[in-house]
């Protein structure tokens, strides 16, 4: 989970580096776009599992069993920054992609509506 956990973190580092600077976007839409980065990383290492591993191991099953909790974590996350704004962020990824989301939120410093 350190991986998304990274991803997370690595998106607050990418805003800053294309000029977002602390306090210039909602905190719910930083924080958001950054839990469904982190959320991703979830995804693939998930997927790269299915496609590499048939292991049944307690080991697999254990990391199996903790990329499903972190995954629910947050997507129930109840405080309004990461959890509402996961929530919005990723309606905005889904019905726009994550390029054109993070595009917008580059341009007009908010989500897409």
């Amino acid at each position: 989970m350190t991986g998304a956990i990274l991803a997370h973190e690595m998106m607050h580092a990418w805003f800053r580096l294309r000029g977002i600077r602390t306090g210039q976007l909602e905190l719910k839409v930083e924080e958001g776009m950054c839990q469904v980065i982190g959320r991703k990383w979830l995804e693939w290492l998930e997927a790269q599992d299915r496609k590499t591993s048939s292991a049944i191991t307690e080991h697999a099953q254990f990391q199996r069993n903790l990329i499903e909790t972190y995954k629910y974590v947050v997507d129930m996350h109840s405080s309004y920054e990461y959890g509402h704004g996961f929530r919005e962020a990723k309606w905005a990824v889904e019905k726009y992609k994550l390029h054109r989301t993070i595009d917008h939120i580059l341009t007009y410093r908010k989500l897409p509506e």
